[in-house]
């Protein structure tokens, strides 16, 4: 069976509220995109919450831009959000982050 499911974990030693309004700030995400692809807003920075739509200029190959829906949103838990793009023909993937829940340190 395949899945259009990519599940990617990390340990990041910072504050999850610090993380997540790094993650609620579209205008940030080019600073922590992976691929390279997001080159920035279409839009003034100002925080995302459940609903919010923003746009993002990309590049890949050629540059094209992009239209979002903050489609999930937990403070300082979860935000995901849908993409669409080229008046509605690519998209649909929808980007998550979730905090997981600390772990105990052995003693």
């Amino acid at each position: 069976m395949t899945s259009d499911t990519i599940t990617v974990e990390r340990t990041i030693a910072a504050p999850p509220a610090q993380i997540f309004a790094l993650l609620a700030d579209a205008a940030k995400h080019s600073e922590f995109d992976g691929s390279g692809t997001v080159r920035g807003t279409r839009q003034e920075s100002r925080p995302l919450s459940l609903g919010t739509t923003f746009g993002m200029s990309m590049h890949r190959g050629v540059g094209y831009r992009t239209s979002n829906e903050v489609v999930e949103f937990v403070p300082e838990r979860q935000i995901a959000w849908q993409t669409s793009g080229l008046r509605g023909l690519i998209g649909g993937r929808i980007w998550r982050y979730a905090a997981s829940r600390p772990t105990a340190e052995p003693s």
